[in-house]
């Protein structure tokens, strides 16, 4: 077989990732241009090896013994504005920083982004799962999405409503066969920041009028510091994916037995029931809520891997440990919440060469 001078063999790909975990890929290419993407897409169709495409490694876990066929980087970064009367549009290049997204467009005084201050990773991962915190997702305000079919080679603009967005959910999630290059946002020019989200907003509360997209920007900042969700090299709080596992969304139904069992089992003291928030027809319910009373607290670890000391969500990698173990902790958890309060919590990465045997509920594996 023949291999294209700019791929190369057997790369390690934990450097690449938050948790610093997982093996080699056999072969790897970080794409420079749309040219060099599209001609990895097809050699890789020619010698009819799989395709896999890695974006900033914040949402990913790779097995210890790494992936097979090409891993490939979408590495070429790029903005341009196009300003109408009423609106913004900020068109990014898939592998710009998301964060260099957002900072612009406060800087600027666009509204629509700013709740999303930083979150790691690029533009490209971000419609994948629909990126989202503090109450907002990107799904709103995403204009298009422009993508290459990696077996049919050609390029296609998606709409707004042709990605499917949902919670943490896309179109492109999964086993999709397009890879996203460019993201157009639409952002509202002197627009009010968006503090919808109860954390937030009990920051403002004794504020006068709305807060600025600045204020919003660092008030969101300083809570993610405080979780330890901010990305600081070579420190062990931020080898993590974030949150690992979803907050459940429950029926009306499930909800009144999840109040039942945590009455049954004196969790709460009746008529107490567990925080919640309406999601559409269903009922959301905080992950870290359930994951903490079901033993789970902050800092609890077990060898090199552990929840973070700042944020019950937040699995993380304390070094020297393996995606084996980190997977192995992640199962014990779940399934204790699972017999706990009845709710299998669904992992928010993507786990990719683990094969059929992923012990995780609900992940999706590549």
């Amino acid at each position: 077989m023949r291999v294209p001078s700019f791929v190369t063999l057997d790369q390690p790909l934990a450097s690449f990732t938050t948790l610093g975990l997982g093996g080699p890929a056999e072969f790897f290419c970080q794409a420079q241009s749309h040219q060099e993407l599209h001609q990895a897409c097809a050699w890789a169709k020619k010698v009819g090896i799989p395709l896999t495409v890695l974006a900033g490694g914040s949402n990913v876990v790779i097995a210890d013994r790494g992936v097979c066929g090409l891993v490939l980087r979408v590495t070429w970064q790029g903005l341009k504005t196009r300003k109408d009367r009423d609106s913004v549009t900020l068109i990014a290049e898939a592998g710009t920083p998301l964060e260099n997204v957002v900072a612009l467009s406060v800087a600027e005084g666009w509204a629509g982004l700013e709740c999303l201050s930083g979150i790691p990773g690029t533009v490209g991962a971000t419609p994948v799962q629909n990126v989202g915190a503090y109450g907002q997702e990107v799904g709103e305000r995403i204009l298009w999405v422009e993508a290459l079919h990696r077996e049919r080679l050609t390029f296609h603009r998606f709409s707004r409503n042709q990605c499917g967005f949902a919670y943490r959910s896309s179109i492109f999630r999964g086993q999709s066969p397009w890879i996203i290059t460019r993201v157009a946002f639409t952002l509202t020019p002197g627009g009010p920041a968006t503090v919808r989200y109860d954390e937030l907003a009990a920051l403002f509360s004794a504020k006068r009028g709305t807060p600025s997209l600045g204020e919003v920007r660092q008030a969101v900042l300083a809570l993610r510091e405080k979780k330890g969700m901010v990305w600081h090299e070579g420190e062990a709080e931020s080898c993590t994916v974030g949150s690992f596992f979803k907050n459940p969304v429950l029926p009306p139904t499930a909800f009144e037995q999840l109040k039942a069992r945590v009455w049954e089992r004196a969790i709460l003291p009746h008529p107490q029931v567990p925080p919640h928030f309406p999601a559409g027809s269903g009922i959301k319910v905080p992950a870290a809520w359930l994951l903490e009373r079901a033993g789970f607290v902050k800092g609890f670890c077990r060898e090199h891997v552990g929840i973070s000391r700042r944020h019950a969500l937040a699995l993380v990698h304390l070094g020297g440990g393996t995606a084996t173990e980190l997977v192995a902790f992640a199962a014990h958890i779940q399934r204790a919440v699972a017999t706990t309060f009845g709710v299998v919590l669904e992992p928010e990465p993507v786990f990719w060469g683990f094969g059929p045997h992923l012990p995780l509920q609900g992940a999706v594996s590549l």
